[in-house]
């Protein structure tokens, strides 16, 4: 017997970073995943990255598409500010509220970050770059 499993083609990953995440899909062919691995091998071959309602991987979404210059768009949700007391606004005040975490978050590449309304009601700013100026 052939214990290789087959390649699944997909177009879009889900990767945890950190740990594995607990999920109702524990069975691998359930859906793509990546295990946990290096952010370079996750992010290198990706051509965008994008975010939707990622809670607390928010941020870090952000971080990793400004450091390797990779397209991206988050739709930022919760702002968890007891799990991040360090984020803080021009001025010193703390991020509090979902208007703080957008403002927060695009002040992280001011030139390249945009902001887009979307048209529906609650968590309904996208958040977006496409580093073309780079090229």
């Amino acid at each position: 017997t052939n214990s290789v499993q087959p390649v699944i083609p997909y177009r879009s990953l889900r990767a945890w970073f950190g740990q594995v995440m607990e999920t109702e899909h524990r069975n691998p062919d359930d859906a793509p995943n990546i295990s946990v691995c290096g952010e370079e091998t996750t992010i290198s071959g990706a051509s965008s990255l994008i975010a939707l309602h990622p809670d607390e991987a928010t941020e870090s979404v952000v971080d990793a598409a400004i450091r390797h210059r990779k397209p991206f768009v988050v739709v930022p949700c919760c702002v968890f500010a007891r799990l991040f007391p360090e984020r803080r606004q021009h001025g010193g005040r703390p991020v509090t509220t979902r208007a703080d975490f957008c403002n927060y978050l695009q002040a992280k590449a001011p030139d390249d970050i945009q902001r887009t309304l979307l048209p529906f009601e609650g968590a309904n700013v996208a958040l977006w770059a496409t580093f073309c100026s780079d090229q």
